[in-house]
């Protein structure tokens, strides 16, 4: 999804090359190679391939019930796979952005700066925590970006936060929508372009780029409801220890994971979108065939 987003955004600028591995893809204006990550092998071979300047590594196993319940998996995607890019960054003197999560806090406060201690709750969380700890230890110059992102993903079965909320709301299916649990939602083409402004900076370093707000699952779930109009009686609220109790979720998940992004916005002198903005270029998007410009094959 953020990949997808990137290539979409570079390739107007940049000579943009990407890697994809299960999942073969075609990207307009720019050219894919087939790579498994958590290979050594392979990840330098791509990079004598494209001798890159710049890499945003995206790459990671997302699915949290998936690392919880293959916590080799998470390892070998979120942990092996990052410390294999940033060595070949630093054998390659290329730039290393490397993409991180707001799962790493534990969600008690939110509004998490990048100087809070993280604190996982899950394996997917620990190994991204790890993944950047990898990335400190090999790099002596990176960004590392902690986030949250949904959009429009060219491997539809693959849905994240609103676009479950389409399939599902457009299905005419009921949607459980937790009314305490919060995070700064950005949609990836935002992020994206806001990634440019490290491209030519020296502020190297860890920082926070989000929503420059925070929203709750109900209150999200009402809005996409009304922006495609689907009947909002299909909507039942949950708490977040109700939802909890009902035994869906395996893996921990922080109950209020939203980032204060002031360090980015007040370094690179940026304003950031809200998560209304966001949401609105999110349907023009999908309302002017976005993902039309991406081919999958399995």
């Amino acid at each position: 999804m953020l990949g997808a987003a990137c290539c979409t955004a570079y390739s107007k600028k940049y000579k943009t090359y990407f890697s994809y591995n299960s999942n073969a893809v075609k990207i307009n204006g720019c050219r894919g190679f087939k790579t498994d990550l958590s290979d050594a092998s392979q990840v330098k071979n791509l990079f004598q391939k494209i001798k890159p300047g710049l890499v945003v590594h995206t790459a990671a196993q997302t699915n949290l019930e998936l690392c919880e319940k293959n916590p080799e998996v998470a390892e070998k995607d979120n942990v092996t796979a990052t410390a294999n890019v940033a060595e070949q960054c630093r054998k390659n003197s290329a730039l290393l952005v490397h993409i991180s999560t707001n799962y790493v806090f534990d969600g008690i406060k939110g509004n998490y700066k990048e100087t809070d201690k993280p604190s996982p709750l899950s394996v997917y969380a620990e190994t991204k925590t790890r993944a950047e700890k990898e990335v400190i230890k090999l790099l002596e110059k990176y960004f590392i970006v902690r986030t949250s992102i949904f959009g429009w993903n060219p491997i539809k079965e693959r849905v994240n936060s609103v676009t479950w909320l389409l399939r599902d709301l457009g299905a005419g299916k009921k949607v459980l929508a937790i009314s305490d649990q919060y995070s700064s939602m950005m949609l990836a083409n935002d992020l994206a372009d806001k990634l440019e402004a490290l491209f030519n900076s020296e502020k190297y370093g860890l920082y926070n780029i989000a929503a420059k707000d925070k929203i709750d699952r109900l209150s999200l779930a009402k809005k996409v409801s009304r922006m495609y109009g689907f009947d909002s009686k299909l909507i039942e609220p949950v708490t977040f220890n109700e939802f909890k109790k009902l035994g869906f979720w395996k893996a921990g998940r922080p109950k209020d994971s939203s980032l204060d992004c002031s360090k980015f916005e007040k370094t690179f002198k940026m304003k950031l979108p809200s998560v209304d903005q966001c949401l609105k270029r999110f349907k023009e998007l999908g309302d002017n065939d976005y993902l039309k410009k991406f081919k999958i094959s399995k």
